[in-house]
């Protein structure tokens, strides 16, 4: 098991009450927190347009990857 300068474990995090959330995310689970289908995410994948790595034939997505990525692409409304 890989683990980070201090120690902990690469990938997993603790949340509030110390139970461990798994940071990857695979294409199904994605696609329903984006509401979309997954073909629609291993289309965005194939091309680039989505922060993804490969597990052998799999897809994977990194929990904070995508947050990211939602927040660079957010667009803020202008006031009149």
């Amino acid at each position: 098991m890989r683990r980070d300068a201090n120690g902990g474990r690469v990938g997993i995090k603790s949340d509030q009450r110390g139970t461990l959330v798994l940071m990857r995310r695979t294409v199904v689970e994605v696609a329903k927190y984006l509401s979309l289908h997954p073909s629609t995410i291993y289309r965005m994948a194939r091309k680039g347009k989505i922060p993804v790595f490969k597990i052998g034939t799999d897809y994977r997505v990194d929990r904070d990857a995508i947050e990211k990525w939602m927040n660079d692409r957010h667009v803020k409304l202008r006031k009149n």
